[in-house]
């Protein structure tokens, strides 16, 4: 009993020590006093709880989105949801059958953020929050085809390959690697999700930090949709808010 009060005291200091600014390792030892050793041993656990995250394999830990959920402390990411709610929503009346979110990555999937449109009730939007398989959308695809090498050979070390039918025509690591290939030169991934009747697609926006988020839009199949990829490319390249 006295070493899980110890492990949760040590982890509670740390998710303390994220509330105000994201901070590199060494950074949260000072702040928690805990030798560095202990606190990578519990950040990664956090991590993989969805309590912080951390930027990339080497990069600084903050808050992560279980925390915001549960302290309804606002939005995750809320420089990048601010920036990009207008323009979203813009694009949703633009397309009155279409859903538009706003997607990053997190371990190990697709975390979708925000969305408006058509799916949530035509409504001005709403958090969500909600963690994504990564293989099945134009989101997941697009932002692993995005990361450095090294980090995106991690990932997929960790997921697997995608399951035929999440992706067909994929079966070896070189042909998901030739196909992430295909995706970073396009700058644009789009998948036909025929179980939910559903064409989607993503486009990279920046996330504010130096990295990529996508935004990314949902039709049905029975939508006319010729205009949306241009649409969504040039709301992606937007700088007024």
């Amino acid at each position: 009993m006295e070493y899980v009060s110890r492990l949760l005291d040590r982890a509670t200091a740390i998710i303390a020590a994220l509330g105000t600014e994201p901070l590199a390792l060494h950074a949260v030892a000072r702040a928690t006093g805990l030798p560095p050793a202990t606190c990578t041993r519990l950040l990664k656990e956090l991590v993989r709880l969805g309590w912080a995250d951390q930027d990339g394999n080497r990069g600084d830990y903050r808050l992560g989105p279980r925390a915001y959920a549960l302290t309804a402390a606002g939005a995750y990411r809320p420089g990048l949801v601010e920036t990009w709610a207008p323009r979203m929503r813009d694009l949703a009346r633009r397309w009155p059958t279409a859903g538009v979110v706003l997607v990053v990555l997190r371990p190990w999937g697709r975390h979708l953020l925000w969305e408006c449109g058509a799916f949530n009730g035509g409504g001005a939007g709403r958090l969500r929050l909600v963690a994504e398989e990564l293989w099945g959308g134009a989101s997941g695809r697009l932002l692993l085809a995005l990361m450095p090498p090294r980090e995106r050979h991690r990932w997929i070390d960790h997921v697997g390959l995608p399951a035929p039918a999440l992706w067909r025509g994929i079966v070896t690591r070189r042909e998901l690697l030739d196909a992430l290939a295909a995706i970073r030169r396009d700058n644009w991934c789009e998948v036909v999700q025929a179980r939910r009747g559903l064409w989607a697609s993503a486009t990279p926006i920046p996330d504010g930090e130096g990295g990529f988020a996508a935004l990314g839009a949902y039709l049905p199949l029975t939508s006319p949709r010729e205009r949306l990829p241009a649409d969504l490319v040039a709301t992606a390249r937007s700088t007024g808010r």
